[in-house]
């Protein structure tokens, strides 16, 4: 998470402008919408017609580490993501923010989400790494993840307990 983007507990009881990855049948399934499923926050609402300003976003930190622990259990996981390991062999194989403009090219640091150690083609245990300039919010929306990832997310979001 970026330093320039504020990041709170979200508040209770107000009514506030959220931002979700949830499908209105998954908040259905879900009975509502866990606070991981919950982005963030929009302190003030976008003009008719504008796209929200990421300066006016409070991030949700329990989304945050939802996503970080969903990505360190699953993408080793994800076929594409096994392929690029054998191919990059002994280095660091990245997961990049769907919304990034250059996958193949040169990524923005606020869609690097983390990146993975390889040896010999395969994941290290335990060495997913958080990229702390990573913004889940940015002027082309929030995170976006591959759809293994984002069925994986939903998942685990069915694993919690009831609140």
């Amino acid at each position: 998470m970026s330093s320039d983007q504020q990041s709170a507990p979200m508040p209770s009881g107000d009514a506030v402008q959220i931002v979700s990855l949830l499908a209105p049948p998954e908040i259905e399934q879900l009975g509502g919408i866990p606070g991981e499923a919950v982005v963030g926050q929009l302190l003030t609402p976008p003009a008719a017609g504008h796209a929200p300003d990421p300066a006016s976003f409070r991030v949700n930190v329990r989304f945050v580490e939802f996503l970080h622990l969903v990505i360190a259990r699953w993408a080793p996981k994800e076929p594409q993501f096994a392929a690029a390991a054998k191919r990059q062999r002994d280095d660091w194989v990245y997961i990049l923010d769907g919304r990034t403009p250059t996958p193949q090219g040169n990524v923005p640091p606020e869609d690097i989400i983390g990146a993975f150690e390889v040896q010999g083609g395969e994941v290290v245990t335990d060495s997913y790494q958080a990229f702390p300039e990573h913004r889940v919010f940015t002027e082309r929306g929030a995170v976006q993840l591959t759809p293994f990832l984002r069925e994986r997310f939903f998942y685990e979001l069915t694993q919690l307990p009831a609140n």
